[in-house]
C-alpha cells in the first residue's frame, strides 16, 4: 500500500507533471435540491474519515467508494456513445440520460430512485472503451464518479453549466476549462493508495487539483489530459 506520506513525496518529485485538460467532454448530473439522504461515514478525496448526508456507490475502475453529497453532489463521467437509441443505436450519453429522465420523471426524486438511476447509468451508459473513452464497450467496467458543485464551478464555463433561468442544467455535457492546471504523478499497476483506491492493471495517475486528488487510469489519462511541463521545470 502507498500511504499519504509516500504519495506526497511522489507529487513533489521530479516524476510529477503539470497537466491541463484537453477538449474531452464530461457528462455531469447535479443532485436536485431538496433530496434528503441519511448521515453516513465516508472518506474524502484527501483520504480523511468524515460523516455527512449523502449516499455511497463504487466506481468500478478503481474500486473506490464515491460519496454523493446531499444538495451539492454531482455525478461525473465521460461523454461519448452508448447503445440507448432506438433498436440499440448509438447515441450520446448525455442524450441517453435526458431520454431516461423524460421517461422516468422521478429518477432523481429521492434516495431510492437516485440509487436506481446510478445502477442504470453504470449498466447502460458509462461503459467506455479503454482505447477511446468516446466509444462504447459492453465488456468494460462502469466509469462514473462524484464531486461537488464547487468543483463544477471552478472547472467549467458558466454558459456550459447554467440554464437560461440561472439554475444548473439537469444534464451537463461540457469540456473542462483549459486554464485548469493540475499536478499529476504516475503510479504502477494494481497498487492500493491510501484514501484513493486501487490503480489500474496498466497503472494509474494521481491528479492533484489544489489538494483534491483522484485516480485516473493510464489509458483514460492519455485521452483526457495534455502535458504542460514537468513540475520541476514549472518551478524553475
Amino acid at each position: 500500500m502507498i500511504n499519504r506520506e509516500e504519495l506526497e513525496r511522489e507529487l513533489k518529485s521530479d516524476r510529477a507533471l503539470k497537466v491541463i485538460p484537453n477538449a474531452q467532454k464530461r457528462v455531469i448530473i447535479p443532485v436536485p435540491q431538496g433530496i434528503k439522504f441519511p448521515k453516513i461515514p465516508y472518506i474524502t478525496w484527501q483520504g480523511d474519515n468524515k460523516t455527512g448526508f449523502g449516499l455511497l456507490f463504487i466506481n468500478e475502475t478503481d474500486q473506490r467508494s464515491q460519496f454523493l453529497e446531499q444538495e451539492v453532489g454531482i455525478l461525473i463521467a465521460h461523454e461519448g456513445l452508448c447503445p440507448m437509441g432506438r433498436n440499440q443505436q448509438m447515441i450520446l450519453r448525455s442524450d441517453a440520460i435526458l431520454q431516461y429522465f423524460k421517461a422516468n420523471s422521478d429518477a432523481m426524486s429521492d434516495q431510492k430512485h437516485v440509487e436506481h438511476t446510478i445502477e442504470f447509468l453504470q449498466e447502460n451508459v458509462f461503459r467506455h472503451a479503454a482505447s477511446d473513452v468516446n466509444l462504447w464497450d459492453n465488456e468494460s467496467v462502469a466509469d462514473i464518479w462524484s464531486s461537488d458543485i464547487l468543483w463544477l464551478k471552478e472547472n467549467f464555463k458558466p454558459e456550459d453549466i447554467y440554464a437560461k433561468d440561472g439554475t444548473l442544467k439537469p444534464v451537463i455535457s461540457a469540456a473542462k476549462c483549459v486554464n485548469s492546471e493540475f499536478d499529476a504523478v504516475f503510479l504502477g499497476p494494481n497498487a492500493f493508495i491510501e484514501g484513493l483506491g486501487k490503480t489500474g492493471k496498466n497503472g494509474s495517475w494521481v491528479i492533484d487539483q489544489h489538494g483534491v486528488r483522484n485516480l485516473c487510469t493510464d489509458e483514460v489519462f492519455r485521452q483526457t489530459y495534455q502535458l504542460v511541463a514537468k513540475k520541476t521545470e514549472k518551478n524553475r
